[in-house]
């Protein structure tokens, strides 16, 4: 038997998991006057690495060395194998090594090693293992530095991305067009505009802009500047036949800075010249919907359906939602009526959606019918569509239908949140049965459940008008110790400027001053939420009754439809004048409800501050502080 033979052995017994046999074969090659090949070495080592065995190969790789034989399959092999093993700083030491023997290392190889020393180290752990291949040369060096900056923006690193550029170029090091427009890409969507300019700047001198990159970050940059620059500049690279994409990511850049109209206005103005796709228009329907210019919405989905694009269950989604929004549910449920004529499922988000304005404008038992529909259609409610219904139901104190949705919920193992149990309190108070508000707080406490700050304040004010000041004391107490209320209370505090608000509440708790504290509670409830939740906690602010009940439904509301609008999305084409008669001719039964900006907040500051991002639940406060200022003025 030859080597040759012997190498092919040894693949066959790797392929059969034979381990054992492998190695005594391998060692067994000099009794039979056999030496072992670059071949031989590489499968063993290759073999070991793909099962795990990296003891095994790194022996056998130290035997590799030693034997006088030039291979740089094997090096690239036993770092693969280092890499998937996480050991980063070994899979460094043999790249040195290949590098001294002035052997290749296989593209592929070198991107798992830079992809395992981000993944397997912390930051500066990673960037002292980057530093010490500077003696790989320059072309090596450049290239590693390259794949790191990409690597710390993918992770959103911006600042060690950019120290590491200007790193490149103080040593005259060549920055890849990559590497810049990672970098820059990073800073628009952080909206780190300052930071922008100078590099762009630089990127702009060393590529020009014939690079297309170049091209599209700069659009992307003057779109957040202004939308009207960045047409201009757009509409000459169009005419200059350079090849510029269109800016899809500045659309969701724009949207999130509350600016859909300059995303309505770039999409509309630029679709003649530039390839802008359906998911595009997708994301502008949405902003649209969601910033209230709803006109402005079906304005555009009549321009997708008039270049011949079929309209999908998520944009209905979004067209359903902006029509709840704005108080339109008699439009919302015709528009679901006509999926099935165009052949379009409605999807647990439409079901939900309906589900939230329904609840919120007080129409519980049309919330209930669209409930079981989508509970047969076979979806699983989430719990925020529970949570939705327990609200509307704890406003009317109807115990019992709450009682049979948490059943529900533990039967399809849906696990309760705070809203939950803040519902489900609030109904115990309606009712006034206190003892059984409370006995369902410590059951409900011993699964590490509590309810959020109106379900705790709930509580506390109905013991306490009650008289039983010691338990209303120990609700209390466990209140300031909830997370979620301390970053809610601290958000006043910055507001007020004054001391800890948590401390004086503990303070009048200790004290026994219980009314004070109840009193400096409601305080914060009306700074944190002016449109207060508890106000409708003591009555149903919209009659129980089904929309299609009201007398105008079948005939009024029908007639002033126009005919473009009674089928599918044609709402498209209908013009600002028939929208504000469809209002206007609505407002007598579907009245858009005063709390609606309060309910939306609420969930956003609520979810935030369970996360504990408390900044921005203190800027989603500003927000709602401002929209409830103008809808009362």
């Amino acid at each position: 038997m030859d080597v040759v033979m012997c190498n092919v052995l040894i693949k066959a017994l790797f392929m059969m998991g034979a381990f054992e046999d492998v190695y005594t074969l391998y060692k067994g090659m000099p009794e039979m006057d056999l030496i072992p090949n670059s071949v031989t070495y590489c499968t063993m080592i290759d073999g070991y690495c793909k099962v795990g065995r990296i003891g095994e190969a790194l022996e056998v790789f130290d035997e590799f060395r030693t034997a006088s034989i030039s291979s740089h399959a094997c090096y690239n092999s036993i770092i693969k194998g280092l890499c998937k093993n996480g050991m980063a700083e070994m899979a460094i030491e043999a790249l040195l090594e290949l590098n001294c023997k002035g052997l290749e290392l296989d593209t592929g190889t070198f991107k798992m090693l830079m992809k395992t020393i981000f993944e397997e180290n912390s930051t500066k752990e990673a960037l002292d293992l980057v530093y010490r291949m500077q003696v790989l040369g320059p072309d090596m060096y450049s290239a590693v530095i390259n794949d790191s900056v990409f690597l710390l923006c993918q992770r959103g690193l911006l600042d060690d991305a950019n120290h590491l550029c200007m790193m490149m170029k103080k040593e005259g090091l060549s920055v890849t067009c990559e590497s810049y427009y990672s970098i820059l890409r990073g800073h628009l969507s952080n909206g780190n505009r300052e930071q922008i300019l100078p590099l762009l700047n630089s990127f702009l001198k060393e590529y020009g802009l014939v690079e297309p990159m170049v091209q599209k970050i700069l659009a992307c940059y003057l779109c957040l500047k202004d939308v009207d620059s960045a047409l201009r500049f757009l509409g000459k690279t169009v005419d200059n036949s350079l090849a510029v994409a269109f800016p899809v990511s500045i659309l969701k850049i724009l949207i999130r800075e509350g600016r859909a109209l300059d995303a309505y206005k770039l999409v509309t103005e630029t679709q003649d010249n530039l390839p802008v796709m359906y998911v595009d228009y997708a994301i502008v329907i949405d902003g649209l919907c969601k910033g209230g210019y709803l006109n402005k919405a079906l304005d555009l989905c009549a321009v997708v359906e008039k270049k011949g694009m079929n309209l999908n269950i998520v944009v209905y989604n979004s067209i359903i939602n902006g029509l709840c929004h704005e108080g339109r549910l008699i439009e919302a449920f015709r528009l679901l009526d006509s999926l099935e004529k165009l052949n379009l499922v409605p999807s647990e988000i439409t079901y939900a959606t309906l589900i939230y304005a329904l609840c919120r404008e007080g129409f519980l038992l049309d919330a209930e019918h669209v409930f079981r529909k989508m509970v047969l259609k076979g979806f699983q409610p989430k719990v925020q569509v529970y949570n939705s219904l327990l609200d509307s139901i704890s406003k009317f104190g109807q115990l019992e239908k709450a009682f049979e949705l948490l059943n529900d919920m533990e039967t399809r193992y849906i696990e309760p949140d705070s809203l939950t149990i803040s519902a489900v309190i609030n109904c115990y108070c309606q009712k006034g049965d206190m003892q059984g508000a409370l006995e369902f707080y410590y059951k409900l406490k011993r699964k590490d459940i509590s309810p959020d700050f109106f379900g705790f304040l709930c509580l506390i004010r109905g013991l306490c008008t009650k008289g039983r000041m010691e338990e209303t004391r120990s609700v209390l107490r466990e209140m300031l110790q909830s997370k979620y209320v301390a970053e809610l209370i601290n958000i006043v505090n910055k507001e007020v400027d004054t001391e800890s608000i948590s401390d004086f509440l503990a303070t009048l708790c200790e004290q026994g001053r219980v009314q004070e504290a109840v009193t400096v509670l409601n305080e914060i409830a009306c700074m944190l939420f002016p449109v207060q939740r508890l106000s409708t906690y003591n009555q149903g602010f919209h009659k129980q009754q089904k929309i299609y009940e009201c007398k105008d439904f079948g005939s009024k509301s029908s007639s002033i439809l126009p005919s473009s609008c009674t089928s599918g999305l044609n709402f498209g084409s209908c013009d600002n004048k028939d929208v504000r008669n469809l209002t206007t001719n609505n407002v007598g039964y579907m009245k858009r409800s005063q709390l609606h900006g309060f309910d939306f907040y609420y969930s956003r500051i609520a979810a935030l501050c369970a996360k504990g991002e408390a900044q921005k639940a203190n800027q989603s406060a500003k927000e709602m502080l401002s929209d409830l200022t103008e809808s009362m003025s």
